[in-house]
Formats: C-alpha cells, sequence, structure tokens
C-alpha cells in the first residue's frame, strides 16, 4: 500500500503513550525523517494501512474529499513540473496530470524519477489544455502525496490562477468529451 499524507491538519482527539525500544525510536526517527513527516503522523500512516489491510472501518468521515470545492475530471495530459527546491536550485520532472478541476490537479510521476523535494517547496505547472494556444504556466503548491513502489503521485492546489487561466480550464473541463485523452504536446520538450 503506498503512502498517504495530508498538509491540511486534522482534529485528534485523544493522545496515546507508547513504551518503545531505543532502536524503534531511533527507526522511527529516521523513516519519518527520510520521508519529512513528524513520528506522530508516521505512527498514525503505519495504523491507517494496518486498519485499511485488515477490513476494519475507522474513517468517521471523509475531510479530505468533503473538503473538495471543485470537481476533478479524469484526463491525461503530458505536463512538466517545475520545482524551486532552494533559492539556487530548481528541478523539473515530466509528469501526466491524471485529474484536474478549477481549483488543482493531481499528477503522477515514476518513482525516483525526481529527487525528494519539500512540500513547501514553490512549483509550476507547465500544460497545455487542448484549446489553448500555448502551455499554461501555473503556480500551486503541494497538498498531498501519495507514495507506492511505482510512481508517486501529487495533489496540487492552484494559487494565484489568472482568470483568463481559470476560464481555460473551466471550458476545457466543461466541453472536454467523456473517455478523452490527450496525446503528448511537443512543445513541452
Amino acid at each position: 500500500m503506498g503512502q498517504t499524507y495530508y498538509l491540511r491538519p486534522t482534529r485528534k482527539e485523544r493522545i496515546y503513550s507508547l513504551r518503545l525500544t531505543s532502536g524503534m525510536r531511533k527507526a522511527l526517527n529516521f523513516a519519518a525523517s527520510r520521508d519529512r513527516r513528524s513520528v506522530a503522523s508516521l505512527l498514525e500512516k503505519i495504523i491507517a494501512d494496518y486498519l485499511n489491510r485488515e477490513g476494519v472501518s475507522w474513517e468517521e468521515d471523509r475531510t479530505h474529499q468533503d473538503r473538495r470545492e471543485h470537481s476533478r475530471k479524469d484526463v491525461s495530459l503530458p505536463a512538466r513540473l517545475i520545482i524551486q527546491k532552494n533559492p539556487e536550485v530548481t528541478e523539473q520532472t515530466e509528469v501526466l496530470v491524471e485529474k484536474i478541476s478549477r481549483g488543482g490537479a493531481y499528477v503522477t510521476y515514476t518513482n525516483g524519477h525526481s529527487s525528494p523535494w519539500k512540500l513547501e517547496s514553490e512549483i509550476r505547472l507547465i500544460v497545455r489544455i487542448p484549446s489553448s494556444a500555448a502551455p499554461l504556466e501555473l503556480a500551486c503548491g503541494a497538498v498531498r502525496v501519495i507514495r507506492d513502489a511505482q510512481k508517486v503521485g501529487v495533489g496540487l492546489q492552484y494559487r494565484g490562477l489568472l482568470d483568463e487561466d481559470l476560464a481555460l480550464i473551466h471550458r476545457y473541463l466543461r466541453n472536454r468529451p467523456p473517455g478523452s485523452s490527450t496525446p503528448p504536446d511537443p512543445s513541452l520538450n
């Protein structure tokens, strides 16, 4: 099962205390650091994965789904992420936009294809909407990351979207035939 985590705070009502060996604490700290998350978040993920694997219902509600303001549509749009890792380092990664809405997009890329980056990094999504003359460059923030052995998925939320870009995305979503996909765009290369 892949890793999923959200960058939005959730309300926690109970506190549990655990006795762990020093080796277990070190391993948890290392794993949490590697995944750029807290030990508490890692433990919650481990427990959630176990409960899901055992078929035990634990979610009172799907708060992430309930918060969604705009409905998403399945697409297949080649794109590029430009990730500002720090003031001196920028990385480009080829991605596939799998879902898109007026508020954001969900993109995937091959695991290991990009070096690790901080979730608070500045991100730009370069994507050509079929009805646009040129690729759009959209400022985004990562709100969700899912990792498994094969690929990484990133939920992006647009930041400061221009009205004309929003209108173009809205027209594309409204006029897009069901089940259609888009061939690779040579202008992104």
